[in-house]
């Protein structure tokens, strides 16, 4: 299974802050909506995926 990494960077200093999990193929890129509260990840399978943050922390996918 793939994943994506959330890091934080502050003060030169790495953090994870959350892996998203459930892409089945490598991706090949992704983006954040300007709230910062969507991303977009695209794979070599050719599905766009939107991930949605909960409330807790915790997302869910749409496929296009």
């Amino acid at each position: 299974m793939r994943a994506i990494a959330l890091w934080s960077c502050q003060n030169k200093r790495f953090e994870l802050l959350n892996i998203i999990e459930g892409d089945n193929t490598l991706i090949q890129s992704i983006s954040f909506s300007p709230d910062g509260k969507t991303i977009a990840s695209a794979g070599y399978d050719n599905i766009v995926k939107l991930k949605f943050e909960y409330s807790s922390g915790k997302y869910f996918e749409c496929e296009f």
